[in-house]
């Protein structure tokens, strides 16, 4: 019964041993027997010309989004009404150039009011000014020769003094709150016009001509074509491939572009639910120059592989059959 067994279970040891390969170096000598690896991180070799960086670029690699750091929405800085809109989707902006306006008629009738306010105030100060002085030289005079003067008129000027000095200190109040108010007036005038903040591309528009906003609404969006990124995750157990600085290949398909960047960071944690790690790298410029990448596309990134980073020649061997167990010369190496 024994030997009726025995085959059957020789070709289950086979079998089992074909799935777990040892791994031996290049002189033939057998290693531990290890489990299956895991994939190795797609990697590339980093070259100068743009024709061989688009071959080693397929679609392998992790899946990634490109985002623009600089981007901003911008608001009125007041109530109003969108007057005019300067720009459309798509139109590249230089940093001070106008993007929009809103109606300020309003506001350019309060600033006149507020100007003409402000004058009278100043003449009242200057006239409370020359009050003070009065009082002030009558004062003196009084209690230069006090023995002349009763001494109610000595007391009268000093109260007259005194209450020149509360005017004129009333007075700069007024004044500082109608400059104030004055200015405020002045600055909302000048930010009726709203103007691009830095150089970059008009990616949105919320509202039309005619359309009543606030504070809150946003007009447009500007993003910055050169502070492009791309995001992408990494599996667990292949973030020990990357690191900050690591150069990796970018594969834009949607506009047909291949990139180069660095790695910039890499969160130190591990997401709980997806076990991945996110890692950011910045897309380098092309001669100073934005790359054409609309922010949002998906792309597929390479990471270099670690250029101080030396292992041992290996090859795949199959275990020992029955017929040839005692023999290490039959090897099978796998690319």
């Amino acid at each position: 019964m024994i030997k009726h067994l025995l085959p059957g279970a020789c070709v289950a040891v086979v079998a089992i041993g074909l799935s777990a390969p040892v791994i031996v170096s290049s002189r033939g000598r057998t290693a531990e027997r290890k489990p299956t690896p895991v994939p190795a991180l797609e990697t590339y070799a980093p070259v100068a010309d743009g024709a061989g960086r688009a071959a080693q670029t397929d679609d392998t690699g992790f899946l990634g989004v490109v985002v623009a750091l600089q981007s901003v929405e911008l608001s009125p800085k007041f109530d109003g009404t969108l007057e005019r809109l300067d720009v459309h989707v798509g139109d590249h902006v230089k940093r001070g150039a106008p993007i929009a306006r809103l109606d300020s008629r309003s506001v350019a009738q309060d600033l006149a009011i507020a100007e003409a306010s402000l004058r009278v105030a100043e003449a009242e100060h200057d006239r409370l000014v020359i009050e003070l002085e009065d009082a002030s030289s009558r004062r003196a005079r009084l209690h230069s020769i006090p023995e002349l003067f009763a001494r109610e008129q000595l007391e009268a000027a000093d109260s007259q003094q005194d209450v020149a000095a509360a005017r004129l200190r009333g007075s700069v109040a007024e004044l500082a709150g109608k400059r104030a108010r004055t200015s405020q007036l002045r600055d909302m005038l000048r930010d009726a016009q709203i103007v691009a903040p830095f150089d970059g591309t008009v990616a949105a528009q919320y509202v039309e001509p005619g359309t009543t906003v606030s504070r809150s609404t946003p007009i447009v969006r500007v993003i910055s074509p050169t502070s492009l990124v791309i995001r992408f995750a990494v599996p667990e157990e292949q973030a020990a491939g990357v690191a900050v600085g690591r150069d990796v290949a970018v594969r834009v398909d949607s506009v047909n572009l291949t990139a180069d960047g660095v790695i910039e960071s890499v969160v130190p944690e591990i997401d709980a639910a997806l076990r991945m790690v996110v890692v950011e790298a910045r897309l380098t410029t092309d001669g100073g120059r934005a790359r054409p990448i609309p922010a949002g596309a998906i792309a597929r990134v390479r990471v270099a592989a670690d250029p101080n980073h030396h292992e041992h020649d290996a090859v795949i061997v199959d275990p020992p059959s029955s017929a040839h167990a005692g023999s290490t010369g039959h090897e099978r190496s796998i690319n």
